[in-house]
């Protein structure tokens, strides 16, 4: 992917920012100051797939249904292409937020800025703050919290009803949908114990940083695409194999129902949102790798779209009744017939139909797939969201044991701190380790018990996904306008980062973007209610 700027610019701006001068010798002894444990654009990849495919992409066959074969697909499209400027304009916040800092805090001349993506981890919160003060930090925590909370709430519930299917299916040969009316003792108790195992495994992640998840991060990454291989294979297999399914499927949908709007916009843009993880991401790449920051995270969304398109749409024609959870679906994959979906010969003498060693296995992949995709991602999320709302906790109102909880994790401030502010007025206050895990634990904590409470998991993907839309393009692009006023004031015209475009850095055009994402924020949410 070809920098927008010409040629020879965008060269001086790559070997400005990036390995002039020792700087990538002097960044890799931050990351050792810091704990930080480095690691290749290929893990880098990774965790940014593990960040995007989330909930959302289970919810898509649904939402499909509801909202039209067509008219999801291309909010699905249109939200991909928006996710992909206001990526740009999020790696271009978090450069010119470390020359910023570089200058006021830590040191350097004056001059030309060295824009880069360094090791310090710049949060939207901090970012906001850093170039508005208080009232943009507070703007970005409100809706990071908001769209954090549902998302969680989300994946603790997709988890515990999964898991609950899986226990009653193999362990008492008995059928479980936590989301039924009346999902009976048996499946509630399942569920119910599978929510606390899920607490206690996602809460001990939370307090880890991303850095220190890089293993368990690329062994997820494989799972989701041996998962997704085989949910896509089974179900072209049946779609292929019956000529008239498709046919009957459109009929009964339709192409767009302007009316369930909400209900397709929400989880598209739900599926795509990943920004605010970006610097928690990109924090740990290598410093000889960060120029290739853009081409890592494009890459991760246009191939989860990719991925997405044919999921969601396969999904909605593939079966009759398509549940909030795809993934529940494969519990009446046999393994049989020609497309695997035939009824098997024989049974189990009480009724429930026999199936192939070939149709348990693919059972037992598919949906132990969003149980493994939330527990790689709820723990993303929860670090980013924590690390965001930490910068509003005072230290005062954490008891000193609580940075026990999590010893090795020194954060991007070093030694007792995680951060330094840029203006004067507040320099002098710091986060401490321990208001960061207790920020971390108030952020992981209440969606698990609301899990517990309430389970409508299209409403919560609904409502995520349009809160997600401020978070996804509202919130980059005002980070993107304040940095480059800021920026301006303090160097004039010299405002390009080597993630720059010309176009998307014209004050027309962001204000154009963030006045849309709030009007059709606000036409989603008022279409829900």
């Amino acid at each position: 992917i070809d920098t927008p700027l010409n040629g020879v610019e965008a060269e001086e701006k790559v070997n400005q920012s990036y390995g002039s001068c020792g700087d990538d010798a002097e960044e890799d002894a931050l990351a050792e100051e810091l704990g930080i444990r480095p690691y290749s654009s290929i893990v880098a990849f990774a965790m940014c797939l593990n960040c995007i495919i989330g909930t959302g992409c289970f919810g898509l066959p649904y939402a499909i249904k509801e909202a039209g074969l067509l008219l999801t697909p291309i909010l699905l499209v249109l939200g991909g292409v928006l996710a992909l400027i206001s990526m740009n304009f999020t790696l271009e916040a978090l450069a010119r937020a470390d020359a910023y800092y570089q200058v006021k805090n830590a040191g350097r001349n004056a001059g030309a800025p060295q824009y880069r993506i360094g090791y310090r981890k710049f949060d939207f919160s901090r970012i906001a703050e850093l170039f508005s003060g208080p009232h943009g930090r507070t703007f970005c925590q409100v809706v990071i919290v908001i769209y954090g909370f549902g998302t969680l709430w989300g994946f603790a519930s997709m988890f515990s009803s999964s898991a609950a299917s899986l226990i009653l299916s193999y362990g008492f040969n008995e059928t479980c949908n936590a989301y039924a009316e009346d999902p009976g003792v048996g499946c509630n108790a399942a569920y119910f114990i599978s929510l606390a195992v899920f607490s206690v495994v996602v809460v001990a992640m939370v307090l880890r940083d991303v850095s220190k998840q890089a293993f368990v991060q690329k062994i997820l990454t494989m799972y989701r695409i041996l998962a997704i291989t085989v949910m896509l294979v089974t179900m072209a297999t049946k779609v292929a194999l019956n000529a008239t399914l498709v046919h009957k499927r459109a009929a009964n949908i339709g192409y767009a129902r302007w009316s369930m709007f909400s209900k397709g916009f929400g989880p598209s843009i739900l599926a795509i949102n990943c920004h605010y993880n970006m610097p928690d991401a990109l924090q740990p790449l290598q410093a000889s790798e960060k120029p290739n920051a853009r081409v890592i995270t494009f890459a991760a969304i246009i191939v989860s779209i990719s991925l997405y398109l044919a999921l969601g749409v396969l999904g909605a024609v593939a079966f009759d009744d398509v549940n909030p959870l795809i993934s529940l679906n494969w519990g009446a994959f046999t393994g049989c017939g020609a497309s695997g979906w035939d009824t098997c010969s024989g049974g189990d003498g009480d009724g429930h139909p026999s199936v192939s060693l070939y149709g348990m296995v693919v059972q037992i992949i598919i949906q132990l797939f969003p149980m493994l995709n939330v527990i790689s991602a709820y723990p993303l999320i929860g670090v980013s969201m924590g690390d965001n709302v930490a910068m509003s906790v005072p230290a005062t109102a954490v008891p000193s044991w609580a940075r026990y909880l999590a010893p090795e994790e020194q954060g991007c401030g070093g030694n007792d701190t995680t951060r330094n502010q840029a203006a004067d007025a507040s320099a002098d206050v710091n986060v401490t380790v321990g208001a960061r895990i207790g920020a971390r634990l108030l952020c992981a904590v209440p969606p698990l018990l609301l899990a517990a409470c309430f389970r409508q998991l299209d409403l919560i993907l609904s409502i995520a996904g349009i809160v997600g839309f401020l978070l996804s393009l509202t919130v980059p692009c005002f980070l993107q306008i304040i940095s480059i006023l800021q920026c301006e004031t303090e160097w004039g015209t010299d405002i390009l980062t080597p993630f720059s475009s010309r176009c998307l850095t014209s004050q027309g055009v962001l204000v154009t973007l963030l006045v849309v994402s709030i009007i059709v924020t606000l036409v989603a949410g008022l279409m829900l209610l």
